[in-house]
């Protein structure tokens, strides 16, 4: 059986692509910091860290694909704790990376952003951008095979108040409107009006 390992999948779109994968016959395994609150019987939960390296190249031997949707994805709390950001959606990408490269990895699948080149993306969207280039540069030095899914706003039953729609419609149902952090600008750092994901592999 094919095995697939989604970092970050006890996360609100890792949880659903670990599923849709269980669902597509692949043998999946969870790897993240926190026990996943969707447990599958169909799939394996492994604790690990993404800025330990060491943890990280031995929960991906063996696999054939990989899935980043690991890191900070909060785009208010970036802008408080840059160093943060940039430690685990660059760092923690890059060790993601040195696996995949060691054990010849099929194919990494790297969960991008909107905001990687949006004047509005602060921290978030430079780690964003900049984790972009990092996976394009390991293709073009090593031959490692990506795809880079750049996601817009995304919701879904499984978000939380991390999600900007969450917040929004939460907002709406509890004080039957919406109030946005900056009316002259609707995309703003609160709210960007739902888009289709943009993808590209190699």
């Amino acid at each position: 059986m094919t095995r697939a390992i989604v970092f970050g999948g006890s996360g609100f779109i890792g949880s659903y692509v670990a599923d849709q994968l269980s669902q597509r016959g692949y043998d999946v395994v969870v790897a993240d910091i926190r026990e996943t609150p969707y447990p599958n019987a169909d799939q394996t939960f492994v604790r690990c860290d993404i800025m330990e390296p060491d943890a990280v190249n031995d929960v991906i031997a063996g696999a054939e694909f990989v899935f980043n949707f690991a890191g900070l994805a909060d785009l208010d709390e970036s802008i408080h704790e840059p160093r943060l950001t940039m430690q685990l959606n660059v760092l923690g990408n890059v060790h993601l990376l040195e696996a995949v490269r060691t054990h010849g990895v099929r194919r990494f699948v790297y969960a991008s952003s909107a905001y990687a080149f949006s004047p509005k993306g602060s921290f978030y969207g430079i780690s964003k951008l900049t984790s972009e280039k990092l996976v394009e540069e390991y293709a073009e030095r090593f031959g490692l095979p990506y795809t880079i899914i750049r996601y817009g706003s995304v919701y879904g039953e499984r978000a939380d108040h991390h999600n900007g729609m969450y917040r929004l419609l939460r907002q709406a149902i509890e004080n039957g409107e919406i109030r946005l952090r900056d009316p002259a600008r609707r995309c703003g750092s609160t709210f960007m009006p739902p888009m289709r994901p943009s993808c590209r592999s190699m």
